[in-house]
């Protein structure tokens, strides 16, 4: 008996997963087709070993082929799909166990508020994972990519796939190094009937070589940006500290290495971001940078931008 998890159980999987991807096998196999079989203690035991703890309380989603084939227990929330996927849709944790993979948890995402959904694109084309506690972030290498995704989507059957699943994936960016930066680059460059600024996609955490004198300032090359716009030379950093003050010496050490490197630095922290004024004042000194001048047509952007926010997960001051 294999079972494959799937829905909310593999989108809490793969958000907390910390190893490398590339370890795991992908299976040939197009169907979620498996034999029913009985939530025994030793298939319990294999779910424990791989952080799932189904209960009554808290069920394990399972994606099955059929009805025929679907297992009844409190502790399993079933889902049936005889849909084809590509192949590799599928991976092996254990001997029992498998899990929808990466591109297709986005795709089973898709009943996410919108925001919450690039979240997790962004998050699974990123280089962090949850921890489970507050602001603890691990470091891992990216689940997939914005071009994985898309070309995996190319693939799946029209009926498996709604229209705002392909718009998502169309801006999604990868190597974000945290939630933040994410949401900071989501806000700026979504168009603006989505809420966002429309600003020209940045890069996230492009290794720029330092010279001689800004590796003395910095002391390790090379130095990672948040966001950087390359043919303007600007950097975008964020700081999750609320005042400047509060600033550590390796932050501000980067800071005036990126200077010194001859690129134009502006830093945002977490107030700015959660603040509506300071964040427009953001996007516009930004715009001003890279040449453009920010003019927004949406008539109804204040309540779009608002919603964005708030399915961002940021508040709004």
């Amino acid at each position: 008996m294999e079972i494959i998890v799937s829905h909310l159980s593999a989108l809490a999987f793969w958000s907390h997963f910390t190893g490398n991807i590339a370890s795991l096998r992908r299976i040939h196999c197009t169907t979620a087709a498996t034999e029913p079989g009985r939530v025994t203690r030793e298939l319990l035991n294999e779910l424990s070993a791989l952080g799932f703890h189904p209960s009554a309380e808290h069920p394990i989603d399972l994606i099955y082929a059929d009805q025929k084939r679907r297992h009844r227990s409190s502790m399993v929330r079933a889902h049936v799909s005889a849909a084809s996927y590509p192949d590799g849709s599928f991976i092996r944790l254990s001997d029992h166990v498998l899990i929808v993979s990466p591109e297709m948890a986005f795709i089973q995402a898709g009943s996410l508020p919108y925001g919450s959904l690039l979240m997790t694109g962004c998050q699974f084309c990123g280089i962090y994972a949850l921890t489970g506690q507050k602001d603890d972030l691990a470091e891992r290498p990216p689940l997939t990519s914005p071009t994985d995704i898309r070309a995996y989507l190319a693939l799946c059957p029209d009926g498996i796939i709604g229209r705002r699943i392909r718009q998502a994936a169309n801006h999604l960016m990868d190597n974000a190094a945290s939630p933040q930066e994410a949401r900071l680059a989501l806000l700026l460059t979504l168009p603006h009937a989505q809420g966002g600024y429309a600003l020209p996609e940045p890069t996230l955490n492009p290794p720029i070589p330092l010279g001689e004198a800004a590796y003395a300032i910095y002391g390790h090359s090379p130095c990672h940006p948040d966001l950087y716009w390359e043919g303007a030379r600007l950097a975008v950093e964020y700081d999750g500290r609320d005042s400047h003050a509060n600033r550590s010496d390796e932050d501000i050490a980067r800071i005036a290495a990126l200077q010194v490197q001859g690129l134009k630095v502006i830093t945002v922290n977490r107030r700015q971001l959660n603040d509506v004024g300071a964040t427009r004042g953001i996007a516009e000194g930004i715009s001003t940078h890279l040449g453009r001048h920010l003019h927004i047509r949406c008539k109804t952007f204040p309540e779009r931008h608002a919603r964005l926010r708030a399915e961002l997960g940021l508040m709004a001051l």
